[in-house]
């Protein structure tokens, strides 16, 4: 479980998702191991090592779009970015 990780909390169903929607999103982020300690620690380091200027946005777009995309949404681009 995603417990102490810089730049992103647990994944877990959006708030559109409910009743049974909400159900088979918790089911299949289980089902993935979108919360486990691999997967976590493989986010965390990919926007820590993105934060750090040792990748860039284009790499991070190529190889983690998600992280990508959540750093955006988190407004947590880097100045040269925005």
């Amino acid at each position: 479980m995603c417990m102490r990780n810089i730049f992103f909390k647990p994944i877990k169903p959006g708030p559109a998702a409910i009743g049974d929607l909400e159900a088979m999103a918790s089911a299949t982020i289980e089902l993935l191991g979108l919360n486990h300690k691999l997967c976590c620690d493989s986010r965390d380091e990919y926007a820590a090592e993105y934060r750090g200027g040792r990748i860039s946005l284009a790499y991070l777009i190529r190889r983690a779009p998600f992280i990508a995309q959540e750093l955006r949404r988190q407004n947590r681009l880097l100045p040269q970015d925005s």
